[in-house]
Protein backbone atom coordinates (compact mmCIF):
# COMPACT_ATOMS: atom_id res chain seq x y z
CA UNK A 1 0.00 0.00 0.00
CA UNK A 2 1.38 3.53 -1.02
CA UNK A 3 -0.17 6.61 0.00
CA UNK A 4 -0.31 9.74 -1.87
CA UNK A 5 1.64 12.91 -1.19
CA UNK A 6 0.84 16.30 -2.17
CA UNK A 7 2.89 19.14 -1.09
CA UNK A 8 0.89 22.24 -0.04
CA UNK A 9 3.54 24.72 -0.96
CA UNK A 10 5.71 25.07 -3.97
CA UNK A 11 9.23 24.18 -2.35
CA UNK A 12 12.32 24.41 -4.57
CA UNK A 13 13.27 21.02 -5.90
CA UNK A 14 16.91 21.85 -5.85
CA UNK A 15 18.52 19.13 -3.68
CA UNK A 16 21.75 20.90 -3.06
CA UNK A 17 19.40 23.56 -0.93
CA UNK A 18 19.76 21.57 2.60
CA UNK A 19 16.92 24.53 3.49
CA UNK A 20 14.34 24.28 0.56
CA UNK A 21 14.54 20.39 1.22
CA UNK A 22 13.71 20.75 5.21
CA UNK A 23 10.61 23.16 4.09
CA UNK A 24 9.37 20.23 1.50
CA UNK A 25 9.41 18.08 4.25
CA UNK A 26 7.55 19.45 6.65
CA UNK A 27 4.98 20.67 4.00
CA UNK A 28 3.75 17.04 3.32
CA UNK A 29 0.03 16.24 3.21
CA UNK A 30 -0.96 12.78 3.28
CA UNK A 31 -4.31 11.64 1.64
CA UNK A 32 -6.59 8.70 2.55
CA UNK A 33 -6.14 5.80 0.04
CA UNK A 34 -8.89 4.37 -2.37
CA UNK A 35 -10.18 1.39 -0.69
CA UNK A 36 -11.20 0.55 3.10
CA UNK A 37 -7.89 -0.65 5.11
CA UNK A 38 -10.13 -1.88 8.12
CA UNK A 39 -12.09 -4.54 6.00
CA UNK A 40 -9.42 -5.87 3.63
CA UNK A 41 -6.89 -6.12 7.45
CA UNK A 42 -9.97 -9.09 8.48
CA UNK A 43 -10.30 -10.65 5.22
CA UNK A 44 -6.14 -11.44 5.37
CA UNK A 45 -6.81 -12.27 8.81
CA UNK A 46 -8.95 -14.87 8.31
CA UNK A 47 -7.39 -16.12 4.95
CA UNK A 48 -4.64 -16.86 7.30
CA UNK A 49 -6.02 -18.44 10.11
CA UNK A 50 -8.07 -20.83 7.85
CA UNK A 51 -4.36 -21.52 6.30
CA UNK A 52 -2.89 -22.33 9.81
CA UNK A 53 -5.56 -24.09 11.12
CA UNK A 54 -5.56 -26.05 7.56
CA UNK A 55 -1.75 -26.75 8.21
CA UNK A 56 -2.13 -28.12 11.78
CA UNK A 57 -4.78 -29.94 11.08
CA UNK A 58 -2.64 -31.83 8.37
CA UNK A 59 0.13 -32.03 10.32
CA UNK A 60 -1.49 -34.10 12.46
CA UNK A 61 -2.57 -36.52 9.95
CA UNK A 62 0.92 -36.89 8.41
CA UNK A 63 2.10 -37.88 11.84
CA UNK A 64 -0.62 -40.38 12.19
CA UNK A 65 -0.26 -41.69 9.33
CA UNK A 66 3.63 -41.61 8.88
CA UNK A 67 3.91 -43.52 12.83
CA UNK A 68 5.30 -46.64 11.66
CA UNK A 69 8.31 -45.49 9.88
CA UNK A 70 9.01 -44.28 13.82
CA UNK A 71 11.62 -46.89 15.13
CA UNK A 72 12.27 -44.86 18.12
CA UNK A 73 13.12 -47.53 21.30
CA UNK A 74 12.59 -44.54 23.25
CA UNK A 75 10.16 -42.40 22.81
CA UNK A 76 8.17 -43.56 19.66
CA UNK A 77 5.34 -42.13 17.96
CA UNK A 78 4.03 -44.99 17.72
CA UNK A 79 3.13 -45.50 21.24
CA UNK A 80 0.83 -42.33 21.19
CA UNK A 81 -2.49 -43.85 19.85
CA UNK A 82 -1.84 -47.28 21.77
CA UNK A 83 -4.69 -46.06 24.30
CA UNK A 84 -6.44 -43.22 22.61
CA UNK A 85 -8.72 -42.67 19.33
CA UNK A 86 -7.73 -40.51 16.87
CA UNK A 87 -11.16 -38.88 16.18
CA UNK A 88 -10.78 -38.25 19.60
CA UNK A 89 -8.39 -36.14 19.48
CA UNK A 90 -9.22 -34.46 16.32
CA UNK A 91 -12.40 -32.84 18.41
CA UNK A 92 -10.11 -32.00 21.06
CA UNK A 93 -7.74 -29.75 18.44
CA UNK A 94 -11.14 -27.73 16.90
CA UNK A 95 -11.58 -25.92 20.60
CA UNK A 96 -7.90 -25.37 21.14
CA UNK A 97 -8.01 -23.89 17.30
CA UNK A 98 -10.81 -21.92 18.03
CA UNK A 99 -9.59 -20.78 21.52
CA UNK A 100 -5.76 -20.12 19.58
CA UNK A 101 -7.64 -17.91 17.30
CA UNK A 102 -9.18 -15.63 20.39
CA UNK A 103 -6.27 -15.35 21.85
CA UNK A 104 -4.64 -14.17 18.86
CA UNK A 105 -6.69 -10.86 18.78
CA UNK A 106 -5.87 -9.86 22.30
CA UNK A 107 -3.51 -7.09 22.69
CA UNK A 108 -1.34 -7.29 25.47
CA UNK A 109 -0.02 -4.11 27.04
CA UNK A 110 4.04 -3.40 26.82
CA UNK A 111 4.30 -3.78 30.13
CA UNK A 112 2.50 -6.49 31.13
CA UNK A 113 4.60 -8.95 28.07
CA UNK A 114 7.79 -9.75 30.46
CA UNK A 115 5.42 -11.17 33.05
CA UNK A 116 2.90 -13.44 30.58
CA UNK A 117 5.75 -14.92 29.02
CA UNK A 118 7.59 -15.42 31.92
CA UNK A 119 4.80 -16.89 34.12
CA UNK A 120 3.52 -19.21 30.68
CA UNK A 121 6.65 -20.53 30.03
CA UNK A 122 6.92 -21.91 33.99
CA UNK A 123 3.54 -22.89 33.78
CA UNK A 124 3.83 -24.80 30.74
CA UNK A 125 7.16 -26.35 31.68
CA UNK A 126 5.74 -27.41 35.32
CA UNK A 127 2.83 -29.65 33.42
CA UNK A 128 6.02 -31.85 32.65
CA UNK A 129 7.55 -32.37 36.14
CA UNK A 130 5.69 -35.75 35.77
CA UNK A 131 8.08 -37.25 32.99
CA UNK A 132 10.60 -39.36 33.94
CA UNK A 133 14.17 -39.21 33.60
CA UNK A 134 15.26 -41.27 30.79
CA UNK A 135 18.27 -40.04 29.58
CA UNK A 136 21.40 -42.04 30.52
CA UNK A 137 23.60 -38.78 30.90
CA UNK A 138 21.19 -37.52 33.71
CA UNK A 139 23.37 -40.43 36.25
CA UNK A 140 26.34 -38.60 35.32
CA UNK A 141 25.72 -34.63 35.76
CA UNK A 142 23.46 -36.27 39.41
CA UNK A 143 26.92 -37.98 40.05
CA UNK A 144 28.90 -34.91 39.27
CA UNK A 145 26.75 -33.08 41.44
CA UNK A 146 26.04 -34.94 44.48
CA UNK A 147 30.06 -34.45 44.59
CA UNK A 148 29.77 -30.72 45.20
CA UNK A 149 26.85 -31.15 47.60
CA UNK A 150 29.10 -33.91 49.69
CA UNK A 151 32.52 -32.11 49.54
CA UNK A 152 32.04 -28.72 48.74
CA UNK A 153 33.00 -26.13 46.00
CA UNK A 154 36.43 -26.22 46.76
CA UNK A 155 36.70 -29.72 46.65
CA UNK A 156 34.76 -30.14 43.17
CA UNK A 157 36.47 -27.17 42.01
CA UNK A 158 40.28 -29.50 42.44
CA UNK A 159 38.57 -32.73 42.05
CA UNK A 160 36.90 -31.58 38.11
CA UNK A 161 38.28 -33.99 35.42
CA UNK A 162 40.23 -36.13 38.13
CA UNK A 163 37.95 -37.86 40.90
CA UNK A 164 35.11 -36.18 39.18
CA UNK A 165 35.09 -38.15 35.41
CA UNK A 166 34.17 -35.00 33.04
CA UNK A 167 33.86 -36.77 29.62
CA UNK A 168 33.08 -34.33 27.24
CA UNK A 169 31.23 -32.00 30.31
CA UNK A 170 31.91 -28.41 31.35
CA UNK A 171 31.43 -27.53 34.75
CA UNK A 172 28.88 -24.73 34.89
CA UNK A 173 25.66 -26.72 35.19
CA UNK A 174 27.08 -29.61 37.36
CA UNK A 175 28.08 -26.95 39.49
CA UNK A 176 24.52 -25.27 39.73
CA UNK A 177 22.67 -28.15 40.59
CA UNK A 178 25.51 -29.12 43.46
CA UNK A 179 24.47 -26.01 44.98
CA UNK A 180 20.66 -26.82 44.07
CA UNK A 181 21.56 -30.05 46.22
CA UNK A 182 23.37 -28.10 48.86
CA UNK A 183 20.03 -25.27 49.38
CA UNK A 184 17.07 -27.20 48.64
CA UNK A 185 17.83 -30.58 48.86
CA UNK A 186 18.97 -34.08 47.08
CA UNK A 187 15.18 -34.00 45.34
CA UNK A 188 14.30 -34.10 42.02
CA UNK A 189 11.61 -30.88 42.39
CA UNK A 190 14.52 -28.91 43.45
CA UNK A 191 16.66 -29.68 39.79
CA UNK A 192 13.21 -29.16 37.90
CA UNK A 193 12.57 -25.81 39.47
CA UNK A 194 15.64 -24.20 38.26
CA UNK A 195 15.37 -25.99 34.74
CA UNK A 196 12.20 -24.58 34.75
CA UNK A 197 13.33 -20.81 35.53
CA UNK A 198 16.06 -21.35 33.34
CA UNK A 199 13.36 -22.12 30.60
CA UNK A 200 11.03 -19.43 31.38
CA UNK A 201 14.15 -16.89 31.41
CA UNK A 202 15.03 -17.76 27.68
CA UNK A 203 11.72 -17.09 26.87
CA UNK A 204 11.61 -14.19 28.23
CA UNK A 205 15.21 -13.04 26.65
CA UNK A 206 13.98 -14.28 23.72
CA UNK A 207 12.03 -11.43 23.87
CA UNK A 208 13.74 -8.78 25.04
CA UNK A 209 16.23 -9.59 21.93
CA UNK A 210 14.02 -9.56 19.85
CA UNK A 211 12.60 -6.24 20.80
CA UNK A 212 15.82 -4.89 20.91
CA UNK A 213 17.28 -6.10 17.74
CA UNK A 214 13.99 -5.23 15.43
CA UNK A 215 10.93 -4.15 17.30
CA UNK A 216 8.09 -4.73 20.24
CA UNK A 217 6.47 -7.54 18.05
CA UNK A 218 9.01 -9.51 16.65
CA UNK A 219 10.24 -9.68 19.93
CA UNK A 220 6.79 -11.11 21.56
CA UNK A 221 5.90 -13.38 18.72
CA UNK A 222 9.89 -14.65 18.79
CA UNK A 223 9.12 -15.85 22.75
CA UNK A 224 6.00 -16.70 22.09
CA UNK A 225 6.92 -19.03 19.21
CA UNK A 226 10.26 -20.65 21.49
CA UNK A 227 6.92 -21.27 24.16
CA UNK A 228 5.30 -23.41 21.54
CA UNK A 229 7.73 -25.79 20.44
CA UNK A 230 6.15 -29.39 21.64
CA UNK A 231 10.22 -31.02 21.75
CA UNK A 232 11.82 -28.43 23.83
CA UNK A 233 9.35 -28.15 26.74
CA UNK A 234 9.74 -32.19 26.99
CA UNK A 235 13.44 -31.49 28.03
CA UNK A 236 12.50 -28.84 30.54
CA UNK A 237 12.02 -31.25 33.34
CA UNK A 238 14.81 -33.21 32.73
CA UNK A 239 18.36 -32.79 34.53
CA UNK A 240 20.17 -32.29 31.70
CA UNK A 241 22.41 -29.13 30.40
CA UNK A 242 20.38 -28.25 26.94
CA UNK A 243 18.04 -26.23 28.49
CA UNK A 244 20.78 -24.11 31.38
CA UNK A 245 23.09 -23.82 28.03
CA UNK A 246 19.96 -21.94 26.15
CA UNK A 247 19.45 -19.88 28.62
CA UNK A 248 23.24 -18.67 29.10
CA UNK A 249 23.69 -18.64 25.22
CA UNK A 250 21.02 -16.03 24.51
CA UNK A 251 21.76 -13.98 27.86
CA UNK A 252 25.14 -13.69 26.71
CA UNK A 253 23.87 -12.31 23.08
CA UNK A 254 21.44 -10.10 24.45
CA UNK A 255 24.12 -8.22 27.24
CA UNK A 256 26.83 -8.38 24.32
CA UNK A 257 24.25 -6.55 21.93
CA UNK A 258 23.09 -4.19 24.47
CA UNK A 259 26.82 -3.97 25.27
CA UNK A 260 27.66 -2.97 21.98
CA UNK A 261 25.11 -0.86 21.37
CA UNK A 262 25.32 1.32 24.83
CA UNK A 263 28.60 1.26 25.14
CA UNK A 264 29.31 1.96 29.07
CA UNK A 265 31.56 0.18 31.16
CA UNK A 266 29.57 -1.90 33.58
CA UNK A 267 27.51 -3.08 30.51
CA UNK A 268 31.29 -4.47 28.51
CA UNK A 269 32.19 -5.92 32.22
CA UNK A 270 28.66 -7.87 31.95
CA UNK A 271 28.71 -9.24 28.67
CA UNK A 272 32.48 -10.38 29.45
CA UNK A 273 31.07 -12.42 32.40
CA UNK A 274 27.81 -14.06 30.76
CA UNK A 275 30.23 -15.10 27.55
CA UNK A 276 32.38 -16.39 30.16
CA UNK A 277 29.56 -18.39 31.61
CA UNK A 278 28.04 -19.68 28.19
CA UNK A 279 31.52 -21.35 27.22
CA UNK A 280 31.72 -23.03 30.57
CA UNK A 281 28.48 -24.55 30.06
CA UNK A 282 28.61 -26.61 27.20
CA UNK A 283 31.38 -27.22 24.05
CA UNK A 284 28.79 -26.55 21.43
CA UNK A 285 28.59 -22.75 22.45
CA UNK A 286 32.17 -22.16 21.53
CA UNK A 287 30.88 -21.92 17.74
CA UNK A 288 27.18 -20.85 18.87
CA UNK A 289 29.04 -17.51 19.96
CA UNK A 290 30.43 -16.67 17.00
CA UNK A 291 27.25 -14.87 16.49
CA UNK A 292 28.61 -12.32 19.09
CA UNK A 293 31.53 -10.98 16.30
CA UNK A 294 28.84 -10.75 13.69
CA UNK A 295 27.04 -7.85 16.14
CA UNK A 296 30.23 -5.66 15.35
CA UNK A 297 29.47 -6.16 11.58
CA UNK A 298 25.92 -6.40 11.82
CA UNK A 299 24.49 -4.59 14.94
CA UNK A 300 27.37 -1.62 14.96
CA UNK A 301 27.28 -1.27 11.53
CA UNK A 302 23.60 -0.48 11.32
CA UNK A 303 23.96 1.50 14.29
CA UNK A 304 26.86 3.64 13.28
CA UNK A 305 27.03 5.22 16.59
CA UNK A 306 28.11 2.50 18.49
CA UNK A 307 31.15 1.48 16.16
CA UNK A 308 34.09 2.70 18.50
CA UNK A 309 32.73 1.02 21.59
CA UNK A 310 32.29 -2.03 19.95
CA UNK A 311 35.51 -2.22 18.64
CA UNK A 312 36.49 -0.95 21.86
CA UNK A 313 34.74 -4.44 23.32
CA UNK A 314 36.22 -6.67 20.79
CA UNK A 315 39.75 -5.78 21.80
CA UNK A 316 39.37 -5.65 25.60
CA UNK A 317 37.73 -9.72 24.95
CA UNK A 318 40.27 -10.67 22.48
CA UNK A 319 43.43 -9.51 25.15
CA UNK A 320 44.96 -7.81 21.61
CA UNK A 321 46.60 -4.65 21.43
CA UNK A 322 43.81 -2.17 21.65
CA UNK A 323 42.49 -1.12 17.81
CA UNK A 324 44.20 -4.41 16.24
CA UNK A 325 41.18 -6.54 17.20
CA UNK A 326 39.03 -4.30 16.00
CA UNK A 327 40.68 -3.80 12.52
CA UNK A 328 40.89 -7.06 11.92
CA UNK A 329 37.24 -7.86 12.36
CA UNK A 330 36.37 -4.50 10.15
CA UNK A 331 38.21 -6.16 7.11
CA UNK A 332 36.93 -9.53 8.11
CA UNK A 333 32.64 -8.79 8.56
CA UNK A 334 33.69 -5.67 6.22
CA UNK A 335 32.26 -3.31 8.70
CA UNK A 336 31.12 0.30 7.54
CA UNK A 337 32.57 3.67 8.80
CA UNK A 338 31.72 6.63 6.89
CA UNK A 339 32.88 10.04 8.34
CA UNK A 340 29.69 11.41 7.59
CA UNK A 341 27.48 8.29 8.21
CA UNK A 342 26.35 9.32 12.23
CA UNK A 343 25.13 12.83 11.38
CA UNK A 344 23.05 10.95 8.65
CA UNK A 345 21.83 8.40 10.82
CA UNK A 346 21.03 11.23 13.33
CA UNK A 347 18.91 13.04 11.29
CA UNK A 348 17.22 9.77 9.34
CA UNK A 349 16.15 8.66 13.09
CA UNK A 350 14.67 12.09 13.76
CA UNK A 351 12.60 12.18 10.79
CA UNK A 352 11.30 8.46 11.56
CA UNK A 353 10.25 9.53 14.86
CA UNK A 354 6.23 10.25 15.63
CA UNK A 355 7.15 13.86 17.20
CA UNK A 356 8.72 14.96 13.61
CA UNK A 357 4.85 14.29 11.89
CA UNK A 358 4.59 12.17 8.92
CA UNK A 359 7.05 10.01 7.82
CA UNK A 360 9.90 10.55 4.99
CA UNK A 361 8.46 9.32 1.45
CA UNK A 362 10.35 6.02 0.23
CA UNK A 363 11.94 8.23 -2.03
CA UNK A 364 13.82 10.26 0.20
CA UNK A 365 15.04 7.04 2.20
CA UNK A 366 17.36 6.60 -0.53
CA UNK A 367 19.17 9.89 1.23
CA UNK A 368 20.14 7.77 4.04
CA UNK A 369 19.91 4.30 2.96
CA UNK A 370 24.34 4.64 1.91
CA UNK A 371 24.77 3.94 5.70
CA UNK A 372 23.71 0.77 5.40
CA UNK A 373 25.70 -0.60 2.53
Amino acid sequence: MRWSIKSSSGANNNKSDIGSEMKALTSIRWTKPDYDWPQQAIYQRLQMAALIALLTMCAFFLLLTLKAFDDNRLTSWQWVFVDARAWWVCLLMLPALALAWFGAGLRVPRPYKVTLLFLSAFAAGMLFWNEPEVIVDTSRYFSQAKYLAVYGVAEFSQAWGQEVTAWTDLPLVPFIYGLTFTLLGESRAGIQLVTTLFFAGTVTLTYLLGRAVWDETVGFYGGALLLGMPYLLTQVPLMLVDIPTMFFLTLAVYVTWQAIMRGTLPLLLLAAVTITLALLAKYSTWLMLSVVLHIDGSGAGMEIRCHHRATQFVDALSGVRPGKMGRILRLYFFVPNPPDCQHRRRMFDHYRSPSAGPSIPDHRLDVAADCFV
